[in-house]
C-alpha cells in the first residue's frame, strides 16, 4: 500500500517520540501533531499496517493506546475487564426507561426520572452509543418510537435547541491495573496533604492560571488531596470526591507550570487513586476527547478509557 500521510507522519513521529526520551512535553506534542494529521487525513485513509514504534516506557503507552487511529472510545477499549462497581453504575444509568429506539449501535431511552443537566444523558461504551433523556425533552426533540440513527438523533436534538456539554472521556483503574495500584508504593515526596499545608498550597495555587484552576477543580477542602512535594513546596496536587451518589472518587490534578513534564502528576495521580481504592472508591478520571495532555497522563498513570460521556448544557 503506498503511504499516506497519516504513514508518513507516524513513521516521522516514531523517531521524534524515540528522540524524546522521557521528556513529557515533547511525548505529548508529537501526540498531538500526529492526531492533528489524523483529522486532516480522515479514518478512512488509516493504513492496516504502521511503522515499528520504539520499545520505550512511553511509546509502549502510545502503542497500547493504539494511537495510530481516530482517538475514539472503541479504539482504545481494548477489551479491558473494567471492575463490577463501574459498569453497574453505567448500566444502572443507561439502561432506564422506556425503550425509543435499539439496534447493535445505538440505544435511545425515555426516563421520566431525569433531573438537572442529566436530563439528556449519552453514553459511548464498547463501540455502543447509550441515550437517556425525559419524555419532555424526547417530545421538544421530536423523537418517537421507530428507527433512528446517532446522527438524526444528534440533529434533532440541535433543531429543538438542545445543546450537549462536549463529550468528556471516562478513564478508570481495569481490574488488573487496580491489582498492581494497590501494591505499589508512593514515591518519596508524594503524599496528603492536611491542615498544615494550607500555605503551601496557597502558594502553589498562585503559580496557575484562573483557567487551570477552574479546569483542574482541585480543592485543599475535597473528600481526598495528595501531593508531591520538593522540601516544603508543593510542586503538583490532586483532589476527589465522591461523585454521581455511588462509591466513585472523580479526579481533579494540577501541577505548577514551571514542574509540568516531570512525571510528578502520574505519581500523584496514582497515590490518590490508591487511597481511593483502600477506602473502598473506584477512582474516575475525566478530561475533555480533545485535552491530548491529560489524555496521555490517563494512559500513563495506569487508567483505561471506558467510554465517553455527554450531558445537557445548562
Amino acid at each position: 500500500m503506498a503511504a499516506t500521510p497519516l504513514f508518513e507522519a507516524a513513521e516521522e513521529a516514531a523517531h521524534l517520540i524515540e528522540a524524546a526520551g522521557q521528556n513529557d512535553e515533547a511525548f505529548v506534542d508529537v501526540l498531538a501533531r500526529v492526531h492533528a494529521e489524523q483529522r486532516r487525513v480522515g479514518p478512512e485513509r488509516v493504513p492496516q499496517r504502521m511503522p515499528p514504534l520504539p520499545r520505550q516506557p512511553r511509546i509502549e503507552m502510545l502503542r497500547n493506546a493504539q494511537w495510530w487511529q481516530p482517538m475514539q472510545e472503541r479504539d482504545l477499549l481494548g477489551g479491558m475487564a473494567f471492575s463490577r462497581p463501574i459498569t453497574d453504575y453505567w448500566n444502572a444509568r443507561s439502561s432506564t426507561g422506556g425503550v425509543l429506539h435499539q439496534d447493535a449501535a445505538f440505544e435511545v431511552r425515555v426516563d421520566p426520572g431525569l433531573f438537572g443537566s442529566q436530563h439528556i444523558v449519552v453514553l459511548g461504551h464498547a463501540g455502543r452509543t447509550h441515550a437517556v433523556l425525559t419524555p419532555q425533552l424526547a417530545a421538544r426533540a421530536g423523537l418517537a418510537r421507530g428507527v433512528l440513527t446517532v446522527e438524526r438523533f444528534r440533529r434533532q436534538l440541535v433543531d429543538a435547541g438542545l445543546a450537549l456539554h462536549a463529550a468528556d472521556y471516562l478513564f478508570y483503574f481495569p481490574d488488573a491495573a487496580q491489582h498492581a495500584l494497590r501494591q505499589a508504593s508512593s514515591k518519596p515526596g508524594v503524599r496528603p496533604l492536611d491542615e498544615r499545608d494550607v500555605a503551601a498550597f496557597a502558594a502553589f495555587q498562585a503559580t496557575a492560571s484562573a483557567e487551570d484552576l477552574d479546569g483542574a477543580f482541585v480543592e485543599l477542602d475535597h473528600w481526598a488531596v495528595y501531593g508531591a512535594f520538593e522540601g516544603d513546596r508543593l510542586l503538583c496536587a490532586a483532589s476527589m470526591y465522591p461523585w454521581g451518589g455511588a462509591a466513585i472518587a472523580d479526579t481533579g490534578v494540577l501541577t505548577a507550570p514551571a514542574f509540568r513534564g516531570q512525571g510528578h502528576a502520574r505519581e500523584v495521580v496514582r497515590a490518590i487513586s490508591r487511597h481511593a481504592l483502600a477506602h473502598g472508591h473506584e477512582p474516575q478520571y475525566r478530561c475533555q476527547t480533545d485535552n491530548l495532555p491529560s489524555v496521555a497522563l490517563a494512559k500513563a498513570a495506569g487508567l483505561a478509557l471506558f467510554g465517553t460521556w455527554e450531558t445537557l448544557a445548562e
